[in-house]
């Protein structure tokens, strides 16, 4: 069987291989039409993988947190808000200490700073707030002016929006 993909990430970036696993194994996608043998796929998927954190998950966050702002974002240290610090203080208490950490920062730079662009030097990583995601099973570090988006009700707005045969808009308010 063949596995047609259509990702503007293969063709913007040139890319005419899947990697998987532990050694890089090549699935060669075909192009123009990005398609690839699925027993290829297959067999790259039913290779040992070598996921680990780059931390010990016993580590305390702010050492987790550390670890990945010092080897990944090139940052000099981590600070923590008073209201970060108490929401740690929870977390410790409600026993979610020992979960993976998800850093929520900026897109335009490995710093905290949307202005610092690319990977600075010289900085710091400010932790302003601290969440449980439970469900998912790590604790968020937002960092910086980073907001987060809001889930969707159970039934969502655009459900009863709609336009009519005259391109009359209705069910926005």
């Amino acid at each position: 069987d063949k596995v047609v993909v259509f990702s503007p990430f293969y063709e913007n970036y040139g890319a005419d291989a899947i990697l998987s696993g532990a050694e890089p194994i090549y699935v060669p996608l075909k192009p123009p039409a990005f398609t690839f043998d699925a027993n290829e796929l297959e067999a790259a998927m039913k290779q040992p993988a070598d996921f680990h954190f780059m931390y010990d998950v016993e580590q305390s966050i702010p050492e987790k947190i550390t670890a990945v702002a010092r080897e990944i974002y090139g940052a000099d240290g981590v600070d923590f808000t008073p209201a970060a610090r108490k929401q740690l203080a929870e977390i410790e208490k409600l026993g979610f200490d020992k979960m993976p950490v998800c850093i929520a920062k900026t897109q335009y730079s490995l710093s905290d700073d949307k202005d610092k662009l690319g990977r600075p030097t010289g900085f710091r990583i400010t932790v302003r707030e601290l969440s449980v995601s439970a469900g998912a099973g790590f604790v968020v570090a937002l960092t910086g002016n980073i907001l987060t988006m809001p889930g969707l009700p159970k039934h969502p707005a655009a459900f009863d929006m709609d336009i009519d045969a005259d391109g009359r808009i209705t069910g926005l308010f």
